[in-house]
């Protein structure tokens, strides 16, 4: 006699019975601004700021144009505050 003929039942889904993912989601997603290709207009100290702020949060390659025109290219990861 099997387990379910003696009246077992399977506690566990079978492999078959796939999870929904989004069903065992227990605390809510964010939203993600989306970064890539943004060109600030930056005209105060603050707006600077902000859009450095934005960068790490980006995180991932940037490329910064000076206001002499040159540019900077690189990955942008981490950050410490603080005086340097």
């Amino acid at each position: 006699m099997t387990g379910k003929e003696a009246g077992h039942i399977e506690q566990h889904p079978s492999h078959s019975q796939a999870l929904n993912p989004d069903a065992l989601e227990v605390a809510p997603g964010v939203e993600h601004e989306k970064l890539e290709g943004w060109i600030p207009q930056l005209a105060s100290e603050e707006e600077l700021r902000q859009a450095l702020e934005k960068a790490f949060d980006y995180r991932g390659d940037i490329t910064i144009t000076r206001k002499d025109g040159s540019h900077i290219e690189g990955y942008l990861f981490d950050r410490r505050t603080g005086a340097t």
